[in-house]
């Protein structure tokens, strides 16, 4: 078997062709074939969207399935306001029976509506039932063929799961030994679509052919954006459309399908054709061979991410264009799925994996065109570095109840790469190499970044978890500056805002660095006592750091077991503590946000983890670890790791690594995960991917190792800072929120909020014989958590986000926002979309019924 080259295609290729007048309607037709599948009995296949539409609807109309507001007989039971859907045998027949019994699907749908008043199932005003369309977001089985055959799409889109199917008609797509022969179905040269023949008004002039033994069994043309079928065969094969056989001369089938020729009223259609609809099943059964394929079809409205076809007996694998430039994380994701199957040692045994991403379409779209506009906005003019549109930024936004990933915008963009290019081959932009370009090119959540003073409230939900004497300290904070701290010479002073004085709240609020630095030492000295005046008591006169310190150095490092604070940490927010060399890639980036994709294709979770002590080198595990990260990695968050062994020195490492720099680097996906964390209380688990088999719940997240105190001292400052209270960084944000917590008020309903700012020194001011020749490289970083509870205080809907802006927190002169209040600024820009998103997620809307 030799592989063939992917083709260059024409000037105008046939996604290109079908998606010139598709684009200006938001809609793309995508055609999708399988070959092997079998004819399933008709009552086990009924959740395929027309067919289950359809005998739903007659269930109904017969009264088997009927709306129902009486009182139940039971007064311990309630009936919901919306009444209830219920299944009556009495007005069914055999057949509907069976289809109630062995539909999971129409059983879920009764349920939903039953607990939501919503759903598949919707009531009119004169109580007659009324079944939406395009509710379900299916993703129906199919059978197993050789070589990769992946599906994506996107949450919170209506259509059918009709994504990265492929044209697999009984050959390998790269077999060069697989042409097509009288005996197998064979697609024809599709020029035909991307050059149309000089007869523009044929009905054949952009038409793909399905052929049998010598001619063809159907013809698929473009109508605008309608795909056209037209019956060409009635004895060589048999076709059915939805379980109907449709190409018999005079059938009731027939005069269905026909009948649709009104969809398109102002189209002369040829004779004997008529349009698809969304989700239809297309069977085709070459009677002489027994040969069969199976074809779904669908139109395309923003929930496509990927497809393929044959072209000239090539397989095409092609990423929405549309979306790869909004969102060039679902390429290069696609690039890494195609490169491990290329690089597989059995391809045969990759499973058949239908993967759903968690992103929102909606959210993610508008909330990065806000966010482009204004990290292309910061330029020269306010910037105080050079070259600031070579700096990265991101944000990400998370479903903190249950992990998805729903938006993340990042920053350069595909188009602003694209320019950086340009500018470096003409030498406009200096210095920048291919190299760098392609570490810009990933999508930036994934990457490591300072996350400066969002490190604050982990650390001391940690610290004082371990030590909760610690959360009485007060301190005074003076102005300038100290070089003196607990009685410690510091190697160098460093900078402090007063004078204030700041206890627990207040550090959170404020965002003290003086008083972390105090934690930061007052954790590791021995036998500390809080006043009753909140300052530090000591056995002797002054802080005991002789075990962990020697001058400025830190012997051995801090990895010790009698330092608890950080293991706590670890144990919180799965951060590495010490670099482990020998455990090899899996020590270097998070799996578990593509977990279940790539479990999905063959992957068990020994090759995810950490290798055990006694794994040999060549194990299959092993083999397959470095496999999923050789091709993975740059799809996959890098992993945080404290690296406290390397934690050398006082007054650089380790202060560094308290004040949210040095060695203390998160990526901006893992940081609105501990967020997410921290205000929900439970270890929720980011993921990029969602499980098919499983919904995950909020109650499958067990409950952080955290006492409910230490929550609750660690919210409290948080929320100040969220509400705008005096000195509050956040200040910024606050009226929003509060209009925001009105807004869920009048619905019944409460809105929590703990917010965070951050400023990350990257490189100090460059100076040269006193004189500063540039300014020092500061990053503003924003974690906000919002969750709407309902009367009973039950979290009904939360959101976590992290915004990181590389080298935007110093600007030039007076100009405003500075320092974090630039990235808080961005997410009160995005805010009323995250607003939006909790308003319409299903719990809030539930609550607000009750």
């Amino acid at each position: 078997m030799t592989t063939l080259p992917l083709p260059q295609l024409h000037q105008r290729p046939l996604l290109t062709w079908i998606a010139g007048g598709a684009v200006c309607l938001g809609l793309l037709t995508a055609v999708l074939f399988v070959a092997g599948a079998h004819v399933m009995d008709e009552g086990t296949n009924y959740y395929v969207p027309e067919g289950y539409r359809r005998n739903v609807t007659a269930m109904a109309k017969a009264g088997a399935i009927r709306h129902d507001k009486t009182p139940p007989a039971d007064p311990r039971q309630v009936t919901p306001p919306w009444g209830r859907m219920i299944f009556d045998e009495e007005n069914a027949n055999p057949r509907q029976e069976k289809f109630f019994e062995e539909s999971k699907r129409l059983q879920t749908d009764l349920r939903e509506f039953n607990e939501t008043g919503g759903g598949f199932f919707e009531v009119r005003l004169d109580g007659k039932i009324y079944i939406t369309r395009q509710f379900h977001n299916f993703a129906l089985p199919y059978p197993k063929r050789p070589g990769w055959r992946g599906s994506f799409s996107l949450a919170g889109e209506k259509l059918p799961s009709l994504v990265s199917e492929s044209l697999y008609i009984g050959f390998s797509a790269t077999d060069e030994d697989g042409a097509p022969s009288a005996q197998d179905f064979r697609v024809l040269n599709l020029d035909t679509w991307t050059k149309p023949g000089k007869n523009q008004s044929h009905h054949r002039a952009r038409a793909f052919e399905l052929y049998g033994d010598e001619s063809p069994i159907a013809r698929l043309m473009l109508h605008g954006e309608h795909v056209v079928l037209q019956l060409t065969d009635t004895a060589q094969s048999q076709i059915k459309l939805n379980g109907d056989v449709i190409n018999r001369t005079g059938s009731d089938a027939v005069k269905r399908f026909l009948a649709r020729r009104t969809d398109l009223p102002e189209v002369k259609l040829p004779n004997n054709a008529a349009p698809l609809r969304d989700g239809d099943r297309l069977r085709i059964l070459h009677l002489r061979t027994g040969r069969e394929i199976a074809l779904r079809f669908g139109r395309y409205a923003g929930g496509m991410v990927s497809r393929r076809w044959l072209e000239d007996g090539r397989e095409v694998n092609l990423v929405d264009p549309e979306l790869a430039a909004e969102l060039p994380y679902f390429q290069q994701l696609q690039d890494a799925l195609n490169r491990f199957v290329q690089e597989h040692p059995r391809p045969d045994q990759i499973g058949q994996p239908n993967i759903r991403l968690s992103i929102d379409r909606g959210l993610h779209s508008s909330v990065n065109r806000i966010f482009l506009d204004t990290v292309r906005g910061f330029d020269t003019r306010r910037a105080a570095v050079k070259n600031i549109q070579l700096e990265p930024a991101s944000i990400c936004i998370m479903n903190a109840l249950n992990g998805d990933v729903l938006a993340m915008p990042s920053y350069p963009a595909p188009a602003d790469i694209a320019e950086m290019r340009q500018r470096a081959q003409n030498g406009s932009l200096p210095g920048v190499t291919e190299a760098k370009l392609r570490r810009l090119g990933l999508n930036q959540n994934l990457t490591l970044i300072p996350i400066g003073s969002t490190t604050k409230p982990l650390l001391a939900s940690a610290i004082w978890d371990t030590n909760p004497e610690l959360s009485k300290l007060v301190i005074d904070e003076p102005d300038g500056g100290r070089a003196e701290l607990l009685g410690y010479k510091l190697a160098a002073p460093y900078g402090t805002v007063g004078p204030r004085r700041v206890d627990a709240n207040g550090f959170l609020r404020m965002s003290s660095n003086d008083y972390t630095l105090h934690l930061g030492l007052l954790m590791l000295a021995k036998d500390v006592k809080i006043g009753a005046n909140g300052a530090p008591v000591f056995p002797a006169a002054k802080a005991d750091l002789s075990t962990y310190f020697r001058g400025d150095t830190i012997p051995g490092g801090l990895a010790r077991e009698d330092v608890r604070a950080f293991p706590k940490l670890a144990a919180c927010y799965d951060v590495g503590l010490v670099q482990d060399m020998a455990a090899g890639p899996v020590e270097q980036w998070e799996a578990g946000v593509l977990a279940p994709m790539l479990r999905q294709i063959g992957i068990d979770d020994a090759s995810l983890q950490t290798p055990s002590a006694d794994e040999k080198s060549g194990s299959p595990a092993a083999v397959m670890r470095e496999l999923v990260y050789n091709n993975f990695s740059s799809v996959l968050p890098e992993r945080a790791n404290l690296q406290l062994d390397t934690v050398s020195s006082v007054r650089g490492k380790y202060t560094s690594m308290l004040l949210g720099s040095g060695t203390n680097y998160w990526s901006n996906l893992k940081l609105a995960e501990a967020y997410a964390r921290l205000g929900t209380g439970r270890k929720v688990q980011a993921r990029l991917a969602v499980d098919p088999k499983k919904d995950v719940s909020f109650a499958d997240f067990p409950e952080l190792p955290l006492a409910h105190d230490t929550l609750a001292k660690v919210h409290a400052g948080m929320q100040q800072c969220a509400e705008g209270v005096e000195g509050s960084t956040a200040e910024r944000i606050s009226d929003s929120i509060r209009a925001a917590r009105k807004k869920f008020e009048a619905k019944g309903l409460k809105l929590f909020a703990l917010a965070k700012t951050g400023t990350a020194t990257r490189r100090a001011p460059v100076m040269k014989k006193g004189v500063m020749i540039e300014d020092k490289r500061e990053c503003a970083a924003f974690c906000l958590y919002l969750e709407v509870r309902d009367k009973s205080d039950t979290p009904v809907a939360a959101l976590s986000t992290a915004t990181y802006l590389q080298d935007r927190a110093a600007t030039k002169g007076n100009t405003s926002p500075r320092n974090s209040a630039v990235a808080v600024q961005l997410t009160e820009d995005f805010f009323p979309e995250l607003v939006a998103w909790l308003e319409n997620q299903p719990g809030v809307k539930k609550a607000v019924l009750k």
